[in-house]
């Protein structure tokens, strides 16, 4: 008699029933392999991220306190008035609290470049973390983050740093405009580029930090191949970037529309991101990154393996998947089912049913009436049998002709 599975047992090893994994039941699309990352490695992208969440506290804690700050000075200290109450008379207050503001800003963005700087040194160990679960190697969670991070220390400093000047001067070139008293179409110019810069270095600090913790490059080469990335997929990168943030962005739309919606939604996606966040972000990244390698890097780099994590089919597999799912479009009669019900129910021969009292000869009559329903629904299955072998025969005389092509090519 077989031994019954434990409760702890199955949760960890799985049902005795599962059938073996075989290479083919690995997903076969980018899309795919997120889900499937995503979905049964969900608890170490739990982990990862609050790892992660340890090296953002102090950035998002430093945003709070400068918030609260500059909530209060606005508060206290009444810049349009002046009502002679323990202040002293200033004609220019409204000036000098613009001056304030400005200075203020600056100050924060500058403070923000170190803390970047120490968010990114926690990516690099994420983006490691990530590459290892969608690559199907084995990870420890927090083994493999620090690792990353001693590996890729010098990079994702370097990394941080560029990201942080951009944002600076996307933001000085913000808060100047707004110290003028009339803005001109060359200060506009100016703005514009600060945030086409600071689109374009984006891409640039993701490349930086996916390559480093992918290949073992030296700086001059990271930097050359991240630039090249950053310049030439910014509508792609900024797409991604985007989704890979969109838990934070969501609020920011809402405060468009409704402020009160924002304050309702931003707190829930906020909780989630602190639980999740890290890792999904990574995610995202890393996935599209080793697409981009795939696609453009791993041809010229000797002994790179295209793929990872994936199963890729062979041309006669997809060739013989798609065949298989034109014969199975319907499961009975294929693709003729789908553009047409069978003729039997639409206005082929209806059985007339039987009275209460019946004669032999109202017998004989639905006999005959179901010998000719047999007879029509084989002329259907034939008639649809027919069609699905035609459309086979095209798709394989269209897959004979592109490879006919291919080897004149």
């Amino acid at each position: 008699m077989a031994k019954r599975q434990g409760f702890f047992n199955k949760l960890i090893m799985g049902s005795d029933n599962m059938p073996d994994f075989t290479p083919s039941q690995l997903p076969t699309t980018r899309w795919g392999l997120f889900r499937d990352v995503f979905k049964n490695r969900l608890f170490e992208l739990f982990k990862l991220s609050l790892w992660g969440d340890l090296f953002l506290l102090p950035l998002v804690f430093f945003l709070f306190v400068n918030y609260l700050n500059t909530r209060a000075y606005n508060i206290y200290i009444p810049y349009d008035a002046n009502i002679g109450i323990g202040y002293p008379v200033e004609l220019d207050a409204a000036l000098r609290g613009q001056q304030y503001a400005f200075m203020s800003e600056i100050q924060k963005y500058l403070v923000l470049i170190p803390l970047i700087m120490l968010f990114c040194l926690g990516l690099s160990g994420s983006f490691y973390v990530v590459r290892r679960l969608i690559w199907g190697e084995d990870v420890s969670v927090t083994r493999h983050f620090f690792k990353g991070i001693k590996d890729n220390w010098r990079y994702s400093l370097v990394a941080g740093l560029l990201f942080s000047l951009s944002l600076f001067i996307m933001m000085y070139t913000f808060l100047t405009n707004g110290m003028l008293d009339s803005i001109g179409f060359w200060n506009v110019l100016v703005s514009i580029l600060g945030v086409i810069q600071f689109i374009l270095v984006c891409g640039v600090t993701l490349f930086m930090l996916c390559q480093s913790v992918t290949y073992k490059l030296k700086l001059l080469p990271l930097l050359t191949n991240s630039f090249v990335f950053g310049l030439a997929l910014v509508i792609q990168n900024t797409f991604f970037i985007a989704l890979a943030a969109l838990p934070v962005l969501i609020p920011e739309v809402l405060a468009l529309f409704s402020v009160a919606t924002r304050f309702t939604v931003a707190p829930i996606l906020y909780i989630i991101y602190a639980f999740l966040g890290t890792g999904y972000s990574a995610l995202v990244l890393m996935v599209y990154a080793n697409y981009v390698f795939d696609k453009y890097l791993n041809d010229r780099v000797e002994g790179a393996k295209k793929n990872r994590g994936m199963y890729v089919r062979t041309p006669e597999e997809e060739k013989q998947a798609e065949i298989e799912r034109i014969k199975t479009r319907n499961v009975v009669y294929g693709s003729a089912y789908v553009a047409r019900k069978l003729s039997s129910i639409d206005q082929g021969t209806v059985l007339t049913p039987l009275q209460s009292s019946y004669s032999r000869s109202d017998l004989e009559r639905l006999n005959a009436e179901k010998e000719l329903l047999k007879n029509e629904l084989e002329e259907e299955r034939t008639r649809a049998e027919a069609e699905v072998k035609k459309e086979i025969e095209q798709f394989e005389a269209e897959q004979n002709k592109k490879e006919k092509g291919k080897k004149k090519k």
